[in-house]
């Protein structure tokens, strides 16, 4: 396979399409119209003509920024199949020239167990005609390759250094495999920080551990990583977590903008849409509702500070009754009320105040405090 051109520096301008080397390019020889010329704004273009040794034309603008002494490659386009056919059609000149020659001749066609081109002592390896128009290379008695004017069938797999060496392996110009970062396969493991600048991360599906790597919720032991990456950097990161207690099955996500990355947030479910409430900075870090009760009656509290204390009590002939509220308020609730089960005789009365408690007692018709059972509400914020 070609290897990519890189000798010397290129100078572009936003917008056009000249080309300049310097530092010993050799472009006549080493690149043609149609490849792809890798330019400093990290995008591949088409080369439209090479003019000179130091001067090639695109076939668009430069999109980047205007740029002097910048690195560059040459990436051609001949690949695989056109070599292969490059070589099949040069194999068939030279027979062509036997036949025409002074040992004129044709072949059978042939086929994958007695290919018609072979070697004397390996009569099963070499070159077979499978139908017409269709050349065949056959190894060991089987067909590897079939090339047809419109494409080349390869039955083998694809080994050497132009295939990835591995599940993580981010070589430029090397052939993925099934597997390749968590694609069609296991995920590969990842380690070290994931909290550094998507330019150097790996974008895929990748298997997380807080035991080897780091940057990832504070309350995920294991978990699958997505890391994604749109442009050197802006980038995006999801993690699901496994077997790691309540939060298994949990989804989080974070971005990476203006130079940092935000914090791991986590969409809200049937699994921690109930449970402690908290806040950071008027941010919400925890469930949305939270309901619990306690000897001093029950509460209710909603992410956005609400909070709802209820409770049951008889009043004192006596002296008023404090009722403590099963959770604290952040200051003097403003909705309370004390409903005695006698609505129509009793009334109830609402005697002191504070974020704490309240003071109550019922009064009969006649002026006089009663033991009547009164319902306690009150309705404030927790912060």
């Amino acid at each position: 396979m070609p290897t990519w051109y890189r000798a010397g520096t290129v100078s572009v301008s936003n917008g056009s399409t000249a080309v300049t080397g310097a530092g010993g390019t050799a472009w006549v020889a080493n690149a043609n119209p149609g490849d792809a010329i890798h330019l400093p704004d990290g995008r591949a273009y088409e080369v439209a003509a090479i003019t000179g040794n130091a001067a090639l034309t695109l076939a668009t603008g430069y999109l980047g920024p205007t740029s002097a002494g910048g690195d560059y490659a040459i990436q051609p386009t001949r690949g695989q199949t056109i070599e292969f056919t490059t070589a099949a059609t040069a194999l068939l000149a030279a027979v062509q020239g036997y036949i025409d020659g002074p040992l004129s001749g044709k072949f059978a066609a042939g086929s994958a167990g007695a290919p018609a081109l072979a070697k004397a002592d390996d009569t099963d390896t070499g070159l077979f005609w499978a139908a017409a128009n269709v050349l065949g290379l056959a190894a060991g008695g089987s067909a590897r390759a079939l090339l047809t004017p419109s494409a080349l069938q390869l039955d083998v797999p694809l080994t050497g250094s132009a295939v990835q060496s591995g599940a993580a392996d981010a070589t430029v110009g090397r052939l993925m495999k099934v597997g390749a970062f968590g694609l069609g396969g296991t995920a590969p493991s990842i380690t070290g920080s994931i909290s550094g600048d998507p330019a150097a991360l790996t974008p895929g599906v990748f298997g997380y551990s807080n035991s080897t790597a780091s940057g990832g919720p504070s309350e995920v032991t294991n978990g699958t990583l997505i890391n994604l990456r749109r442009g050197g950097t802006i980038g995006a990161q999801i993690m699901v977590a496994d077997w790691s207690g309540a939060v298994t099955g949990r989804l989080y996500s974070r971005a990476y903008v203006a130079g940092a990355w935000s914090e791991w947030r986590t969409p809200y479910t049937k699994d921690n849409i109930v449970g402690t409430v908290s806040r950071s900075d008027a941010v919400p870090t925890g469930a949305v509702i939270e309901r619990d009760s306690n000897a001093n009656g029950e509460y209710v509290r909603f992410a956005d500070g609400t909070q709802i204390c209820f409770f049951g009590a008889a009043a004192n002939v006596s002296a008023g009754v404090t009722w403590t509220f099963p959770a604290a308020f952040s200051f003097t609730p403003n909705g309370m009320s004390v409903q005695p089960s006698a609505l129509t005789s009793v009334s109830g009365v609402i005697e002191s105040t504070s974020a704490a408690s309240l003071a109550f007692s019922a009064y009969n018709a006649s002026g006089g405090r009663t033991a009547q059972f009164c319902r306690l509400t009150a309705i404030g914020r927790w912060f």
